[in-house]
């Protein structure tokens, strides 16, 4: 009996961990955009429009029914951006006037937006290298530092939020995957 039991012990596969290469290239760009932006979490908010458009904008102080169906209604300087306004409503109700989490939440969005191009390029050509390095490219591309690290800017990367996921919610919807449309719905 005890050879038998040596055996069977033996025979045991060894475990073997699988890495799933397309979150560990995730998690690479996660940490170069990090890299790239962290020193825009303590910058101030610019004197281009950002203190008109969050220090001196009344509007974004409270989050009450009327105030935020304001926001929908009306123009902050001749432009119409409901929920840009509430997202800075949102960060005021939490930090007041403190710049940081402001430029976080810009470095967040983006952060986001590039694991999108991620997903949509690799949805379009079902390659992980290929993804990575054209979600790299969007991410480190100098054109999006304004849209950053100027706090007023994040209409660009909202509208590029948005952009991204309708063109990702179609792909899967010429699928055939109804279940996507549907929980991004939700």
């Amino acid at each position: 009996m005890p050879k038998k039991n040596q055996q069977s012990k033996k025979q045991l596969p060894a475990r073997k961990y699988k890495v799933d290469i397309k979150l560990l290239l995730s998690f690479v760009l996660v940490i170069v955009v990090l890299i790239l932006f962290y020193q825009s979490f303590k910058a101030e908010f610019l004197n281009w429009d950002d203190n008109d458009v969050i220090a001196s904008n009344y509007s974004i102080r409270s989050l009450s029914f009327e105030n935020i169906s304001m926001m929908f209604k009306s123009t902050n300087l001749n432009s119409y951006n409901p929920l840009v306004i509430l997202s800075y409503a949102v960060e005021y109700n939490f930090t007041k006037l403190s710049p940081a989490l402001y430029h976080i939440d810009n470095v967040i969005i983006h952060i986001i937006n590039s694991l999108l191009v991620f997903w949509l390029i690799y949805l379009i050509c079902s390659d992980q290298i290929i993804s990575f390095f054209t979600a790299l490219l969007f991410a480190i591309h100098p054109l999006h530092v304004e849209a950053i690290v100027w706090v007023t800017s994040r209409k660009d990367l909202l509208f590029t939020l948005f952009y991204l996921l309708s063109v990702i919610s179609y792909i899967y919807y010429t699928k055939g995957d109804k279940k996507f449309i549907f929980i991004l719905l939700l």
